[in-house]
């Protein structure tokens, strides 16, 4: 009996070796040096045509080394008559099929954002290969290829630059940090219409290289559902992301007590709160903006030991965000007449059977509605100096 155990384990073993050394191994593989990897993508339109330009990374082995190293990547421009083909296309041009899981940065031009870009993200969404964590930009004022070919950074890889780019600016909060799946997840949703994230090409005001123009990324593209409307300038922009509570840091810029002086606040951190009451059958908004900062710079010659002297600061800081923010809700309610806050969430979870009646004219009512604005600044600290730089020792 154990004999006989023993040889069926056998044949079990050796039927099992068998099966698991003809299916090892990747059927459809590919090899990286053979593919062409996608960095950036750049979407034009030119003469009722789709025009890509990308950027694909060289292999490295193809670079070269020393001072006089190759660039690692090159720039391939196509064209078709639609997203797709104009992508595939590049097989007519180029020595590599272009792989696109490894893009970061989708760029998208004015015009062709005005037109609607629902039918461009849907190859991204659809294909296999595309990634919907991609950043995605709107280029102001240029076409979308030429942002490529600027690099005002010290990486002049224009993926990473991009990329370090639109991390760095949380440092002023004067942009919004948009994926796909984030316009895609705000495209889908009632109560909110997306926005994207600027890049525009900015010459400098004093050259002091061969450059003399810089990759801004600063404002923000306001759509209705997949067609762009129009822009919100950087402090525009910083005031969205106080009242959706995406503020990280930035720079509060006040006016003194002196003339012509100006104190600046820096922004350790900001939390934001939006309600919603019904009144009258009528949505009454609010917002509800703390900000914990430090003093940053003092042009003026106060006492800032004074408690009463911060207590003023304070108060002026407040009065800044909060006609800032009122500024960005009469832009979006009285120019574009859309919810771009969010606010039409709110009442959905709040407020769910009166929100049935409401969301099909929800911006219309978005823009008839009362919003009330509350600002609280606590500057805790002074920085390393408890008083004014103008003050002379023993004064």
């Amino acid at each position: 009996m154990k004999a006989i155990m023993s040889a069926r384990n056998r044949i079990i073993f050796i039927v099992i070796f068998f099966l698991l050394a003809n299916s090892s191994g990747c059927v459809n593989r590919r090899e990286v040096d053979k593919l062409g990897l996608l960095g950036v993508i750049a979407v034009d339109h030119v003469d009722n045509q789709t025009v890509v330009t990308m950027e694909v990374t060289k292999p490295r082995r193809l670079t070269g080394g020393g001072t006089a190293a190759k660039e690692p990547y090159v720039i391939v421009q196509t064209r078709g008559d639609s997203f797709f083909d104009a992508v595939r296309n590049a097989t007519n041009k180029f020595d590599r099929k272009i792989f696109l899981s490894t893009c970061r940065i989708f760029i998208i031009s004015e015009t062709t954002a005005k037109k609607g870009i629902a039918e461009i993200l849907d190859l991204w969404c659809r294909d296999h290969e595309g990634r919907e964590s991609d950043y995605i930009l709107i280029a102001k004022d240029t076409e979308a290829s030429g942002i490529l070919g600027i690099s005002g950074g010290v990486d002049d890889v224009p993926s990473q630059y991009l990329t370090d780019l639109i991390r760095a600016n949380s440092a002023s909060s004067k942009s919004v940090a948009k994926r796909i799946y984030d316009f895609i997840e705000e495209y889908y949703s009632d109560g909110i219409q997306p926005t994207l994230g600027v890049a525009q090409i900015e010459k400098k005001a004093k050259p002091v290289e061969k450059k003399n123009s810089e990759t801004l990324l600063e404002g923000t593209a306001v759509f209705k559902k997949d067609k762009m409307v129009g822009y919100l300038d950087g402090l525009e922009t910083r005031a969205l992301n106080f009242i959706k509570g995406k503020v990280k840091s930035g720079i509060i810029v006040t006016p003194s007590t002196e003339e012509n002086k100006y104190d600046s606040v820096e922004i350790i951190k900001a939390k934001s709160k939006m309600d919603v009451s019904i009144q009258d059958k009528s949505p009454l908004l609010h917002v509800i903006i703390t900000v914990n900062g430090m003093l940053g710079e003092d042009q003026s010659s106060e006492d800032i030991s004074d408690l009463m002297v911060m207590k003023q600061l304070e108060k002026s800081a407040e009065e800044v965000v909060k006609k800032q923010v009122q500024n960005v809700i009469e832009k979006a309610q009285k120019e574009y007449g859309l919810d771009i806050f969010g606010f039409g969430l709110v009442v959905h979870r709040k407020y769910p059977d009166q929100w049935k009646k409401m969301k099909d004219n929800w911006d219309g009512t978005f823009s008839e509605s009362n919003i009330q604005v509350e600002v609280k600044v606590n500057i805790s600290r002074t920085g390393l100096f408890r008083l004014p730089t103008k003050t002379k020792m023993g004064k």
